[in-house]
């Protein structure tokens, strides 16, 4: 199993196609690779705004709806947006606004941010794949090339 983490903002226009091609590919891949979506608000308050949201949807086992949605829709993260989305997910909007200043969010946000800082990303989209790291959006075959190397080279027997 080759582990990948991928940073990205909900603002990127680079993040959503490669967050979507990942996604694909997790899902394809199933076991032989292990995803860590990590929020990376880059783009301004909105950006930080739709971060805070995710995370504490992940709260209320929705991140992924929540996560499709903001990439999926042409958004402006604010709070009516937020309400429409809480309501059609099915998540307490309540809960979710208390989540998104909770400790454990601005955690979350902190561990991500450290991380980058440590990989010297740049900006989003970036990944680490295994021992592999990745600024900017890469192809399919790239990607598939990159785990496949991982796997052949038995990454988890040097880290």
């Amino acid at each position: 199993m080759v582990p990948i983490a991928s940073f990205a903002d909900y603002y990127c226009p680079y993040c959503r196609v490669q967050t979507k091609r990942l996604s694909e590919l997790g899902s394809e891949l199933g076991p032989e690779v292990a995803i860590e979506w990590h929020e990376l608000p880059l783009l301004g308050e909105t950006s930080i705004l739709a971060a805070r949201a995710a995370l504490a949807a992940k709260r209320q086992d929705a991140y992924v709806a929540f996560h499709e949605s903001l990439l999926t829709s042409p958004f402006r993260a604010n709070a009516e947006y937020l309400s429409l989305l809480s309501e059609r997910i099915g998540v307490d909007h309540d809960r979710l606004i208390a989540d998104m200043e909770s400790e454990s969010v601005s955690r979350e946000l902190e561990i991500s941010a450290a991380l980058s800082r440590l990989f010297a990303f740049v900006g989003t989209p970036a990944m680490v794949v295994g021992r592999t790291v990745i600024q900017g959006e890469i192809s399919d075959r790239t990607l598939r090339r990159i785990i496949s190397l991982e796997r052949e080279e038995g990454w988890s027997s040097v880290c």
